[in-house]
């Protein structure tokens, strides 16, 4: 964690020009926010910016407390890529950048109050064709927006454990990410992201969660209930509930298992919506070794109503990925490894995901650094053409 900015005043500079610059990237995409931006994003963004001043204990004036800036951290990470395929298509994209405030107080009694917001700031549009991943970023229906919410927390520290509320990471996710590590490419096959960033499912970036998390030894425990709206067939309480049991026998060895289940699915969702169908389940497995100069995420998922095929239809089946790193010197680390997605026999059709990754990283202050991915394209679409070209991928990140 970066250290925290020293005084008052230097916070209160900070946090302007933050807003500033959300502002600025508001600004430059005016053109197209005027007929995209629907009224609950803007009411997003503009509920958004009280919360980040409440955590820095800002109402447009310098902070009270001297002590105040001493829990507080701004954070930040900007980030590109481009892409060109073997047919000579090119693309350049943004590639997830963000700000965000998070912060943590003490409440007594061995109690402690924390809120992190997150916005992602979509700097450089483009249809997003070429270059893909299987989080995008932002979620369903989002794709044209400007600013987006990634993530909004509020929460208790205890003795026995975290409760938190709001647009966080899932449970299911903390499985998931054991291969979702590459920089350009990957995350595709075990059910992360099925519609944006997996919001509706409640396997992604969940709105509206309600999550509770403790460590009993070398176990942590994760359980998740999601109350939105929007489902099409509202359950009042619970939408979608899910869990993760996650186990580090030795140092540098984890082993994990995650569930998601959805209960307000439809019988026949909507197109280009965040309805999900009946039956949407997902369950993974996964495995992380961290040893010496060696990094290696293993995951396997069966999903049941979860993916869609090129032809937008739900379908079920199994997923796995694999992510390896191999750090060849202080710097510089070499990757490599795949993504796999298969429907059911039932299914109609042939489509199949399939794809091997390889690249390089050279990274540099704070982790920011350059990177270069290859992704060695084996897919086929739902009539069994496997035409999908090789894209050679090349980006850029600074932390702050």
């Amino acid at each position: 964690m970066r250290a925290p900015l020293g005084s008052s005043d230097q916070r209160y500079e900070c946090a302007k020009m933050t807003v500033a610059f959300i502002g600025l990237i508001s600004y430059w995409n005016r053109s197209t926010l005027r007929m995209r931006i629907r009224s609950l994003s803007l009411m997003r963004i503009v509920s958004a910016l009280p919360l980040a001043a409440a955590l820095l204990g800002l109402s447009m004036a310098p902070l009270a407390s001297q002590n105040l800036a001493d829990h507080m951290e701004l954070y930040g990470s900007f980030r590109f890529r481009s892409g060109m395929n073997s047919a000579g298509d090119f693309e350049i994209d943004d590639r997830l950048s963000r700000v965000g405030l998070r912060g943590e107080l003490p409440m007594g009694s061995g109690l402690f109050a924390f809120a992190r917001v997150e916005m992602g700031l979509n700097i450089i549009k483009s249809p997003g064709q070429l270059v893909i991943s299987g989080d995008p970023g932002f979620a369903s229906g989002e794709d044209q927006d400007a600013v987006t919410t990634r993530l909004g927390i509020l929460g208790i520290r205890t003795p026995w454990g975290d409760l938190s509320f709001g647009k966080q990471w899932s449970p299911y996710s903390d499985v998931g990410g054991f291969t979702d590590r590459y920089n350009i490419f990957g995350g595709e096959a075990v059910g992360l992201y099925n519609l944006g960033d997996g919001d509706p499912s409640g396997t992604g970036r969940a709105s509206s969660a309600l999550q509770y998390r403790v460590e009993v030894g070398v176990l942590s425990i994760a359980a998740q209930i999601q109350n939105r709206s929007g489902g099409g067939n509202d359950r009042n309480a619970v939408d979608t509930y899910g869990g993760a049991l996650t186990v580090s026998p030795t140092e540098g060895l984890t082993l994990a298992l995650g569930y998601n289940r959805v209960l307000d699915g439809v019988e026949d969702p909507a197109p280009n919506t965040d309805e999900v169908p009946e039956g949407d389940e997902a369950l993974v497995l996964g495995v992380s070794v961290d040893r010496g100069r060696w990094s290696v995420g293993y995951t396997v998922a069966w999903l049941e109503e979860h993916e869609l095929d090129d032809e937008g239809r739900f379908f079920s089946g199994w997923g796995t990925e694999l992510y390896g790193a191999f750090r060849a010197a202080e710097a510089w680390q070499l990757l490599g490894g795949f993504n796999i997605l298969t429907p059911e026999d039932q299914h109609p059709g042939e489509y199949r995901t399939s794809y091997g990754l390889v690249g390089a990283e050279y990274s540099f202050v704070n982790q920011s650094a350059v990177f270069v991915e290859v992704k060695l394209e084996a897919s086929q679409d739902t009539e069994g053409d496997r035409s999908r070209p090789t894209i050679y991928g090349l980006g850029m990140r600074f932390n702050f």
